[in-house]
């Protein structure tokens, strides 16, 4: 895992929303099909409370923690992230952690459930998660293969 610097802090989660295209998950057809996600379970507002990574980089397997010790700064963890009931995404982050270079979520970014997936659209820029959501915690899971390695990305997000 690189150094990340004050710039790049900014852009990570932003670029973890923005992953369409490269990142995807494809499971075996003979795993059995869950239960559809209920797309209203999704509304609400939701912290990120982890970003977990398998296999471990550079012995780091929580980015979320790892960004955190790096900057000194709670401001992605206390990003709070409101899916709304007319499918539209914002998100409100606290004081002290912008600048006029900050967007969390493009204005105009959507949320859709499809079957256990959750599409997040940004612009013409559309990325598709695994779906898990309880009362409490929701989970999106996606792989990306780097370097012929396939490393599992889990954005775990807590109820605000």
């Amino acid at each position: 895992m690189k150094n990340l610097n004050r710039k790049n802090l900014n852009s990570i989660v932003l670029i973890l929303f923005m992953a369409a295209g490269i990142l995807s998950c494809n499971k075996d057809s003979d795993d059995p099909t869950p239960d559809p996600v209920k797309e209203n379970s999704v509304e609400g507002s939701w912290k990120i409370a982890a970003m977990n990574i398998s296999p471990a980089q550079n012995g780091v397997t929580d980015i979320l923690e790892y960004i955190e010790s790096m900057t000194g700064n709670h401001c992605i963890s206390e990003t709070v992230f409101k899916f709304e009931t007319n499918s539209k995404i914002s998100g409100n982050v606290p004081a002290g952690c912008t600048d006029e270079d900050t967007e969390v979520i493009e204005d105009n970014a959507t949320w859709k459930v499809a079957g256990n997936k959750i599409q997040i659209t940004e612009g013409t820029e559309t990325s598709e998660y695994d779906l898990e959501v309880s009362k409490t915690e929701m989970k999106w899971t996606t792989q990306e293969v780097e370097d012929g390695v396939t490393y599992k990305l889990t954005i775990v997000f807590k109820k605000a």
